[in-house]
This record gives structure tokens, sequence and C-alpha cells, in this order.
């Protein structure tokens, strides 16, 4: 099988490269501004439960109110 490069039209957006086309807009349009805001608040919303869950874990480990010590078990 011969490979072929063929040259792309002035105006065309996709271009040939072997037997798969390769479009040359795809990195300006992957990502809007809408999903990268939307992206970064779930990420600072993530970071944001992580550190509650470790300073609720701190807490409880500091009462010590999680270790049912001196409590019978329910059988």
């Amino acid at each position: 099988m011969v490979m072929q490069r063929v040259a792309p039209a002035a105006n065309a957006s996709h271009e040939l490269i072997g037997t798969s086309a390769v479009n040359r807009d795809a990195a300006r349009t992957s990502i809007s501004g809408i999903g990268r805001v939307s992206l970064s608040r779930f990420a600072w919303f993530v970071v944001a439960y992580n550190v509650a869950v470790i300073v609720w874990g701190a807490y409880v480990r500091a009462t010590g109110s999680g270790s049912l010590r001196g409590l019978p078990f329910l059988a």
C-alpha cells in the first residue's frame, strides 16, 4: 500500500495524511470556555470536599467519638 500526503486546499479544515483525516482546528475547539469553568469548579469542589473529610476525620480521632470503647456490641 502506498502512503501519500494530499496537499490541503486553502480553506480546508481537514488534511489527509496516509489513510486518516486529521482536523487541524481540533485543538482550538476541543474544550469550550464553559467546559473549562465547570471543570474548574468541579475540581475545586473535590479539593474542598477532601479537605473537609480530612478535617472531620481529625476531629473524630481527637475526640475519640468513633472508637465505641465502653459500649457493648449489639448481638
